[in-house]
């Protein structure tokens, strides 16, 4: 019999597909669940709001024996009896959380994007949530008011802006060492409310800082104790400036595989 999996998250297409390629038997909850997804699920659930998820995995999960829980974006803590393949949701709530990943790469002592500290021009960033959605460069207190009044509930960061080639690494990682499998080149939108938000990758992405790229990565994911598929953001600047950790599987996974 072929091995059951679940995968929960916003968007699932990807790591669904890349299951049944595998040879699961696939099962999804999904806030899309666009028609490709169901080219590679046997069953699937949408839901609205990230609250109501743990109970649509219990739903699905009653419909359908599993025998693993993948996460996607947005599903990292939610805790269910489904054995976890991934990073358990305690060891994964601080990579949730920009301000915390600032620190611990800082701690590390890995290149990042200093915070602002009211110079301008800055980064703002939710200090949760991913796909970029939301990030904005502010070139005033001006400009950063207006993203406050726009944005009024939500808790930021801001990072002094740093020029290169947004990019990442893809790691396999065990809580205790971790091998880069990719760099990718990441294509962001561009313009609009969204101008930051992810768009796409190119994979494999040849640069001159490739190699130091893969030595930080591997060294950030080693020692962040995830488990899985861990990926590492980075900017390609006059040097490798890390910029976040994705303690899942990455959107990237359809050029990397």
């Amino acid at each position: 019999m072929k091995p059951r999996v679940l995968v929960a998250g916003f968007a699932t297409r990807h790591v669904a597909q890349s299951a049944y390629r595998a040879g699961y038997t696939v099962y999804a909850v999904d806030h899309y669940c666009d028609r490709d997804l169901s080219w590679y699920t046997r069953d699937s659930l949408a839901f609205e709001e990230l609250a109501e998820l743990p109970e649509k995995i219990v739903e699905l999960a009653s419909r359908h024996p599993v025998d693993a829980l993948v996460v996607t974006s947005g599903a990292e803590t939610v805790g269910t009896t489904i054995p976890l393949y991934g990073t358990p949701p305690a060891k994964v709530e601080r990579f949730l959380d920009k301000l915390e990943i600032q620190r611990f790469f800082e701690g590390l002592g890995v290149p990042v994007p200093p915070l602002a500290e009211g110079r301008f021009p800055a980064m703002v960033k939710p200090r949760r949530g991913a796909g970029g959605w939301r990030n904005a460069v502010v070139m005033t207190e001006e400009e950063l008011r207006r993203w406050e009044e726009t944005w009024p509930d939500v808790p930021y960061i801001a990072q002094t802006v740093v020029d290169g080639v947004p990019s990442s690494v893809s790691c396999i990682a065990d809580g205790r060492c971790a091998r880069a499998i990719a760099v990718n080149r990441q294509i962001l939108r561009g313009e609009g409310e969204r101008a930051h938000g992810f768009a796409g990758s190119i994979t494999p992405f040849a640069h001159p800082l490739a190699r130091k790229m893969i030595e930080a990565a591997e060294r950030i994911a080693a020692a962040s104790g995830c488990v899985g598929s861990v990926g590492i953001d980075f900017v390609a600047g006059d040097r490798p400036w890390a910029i976040e950790i994705n303690p899942r599987f990455q959107a990237t996974l359809d050029t990397v595989e």
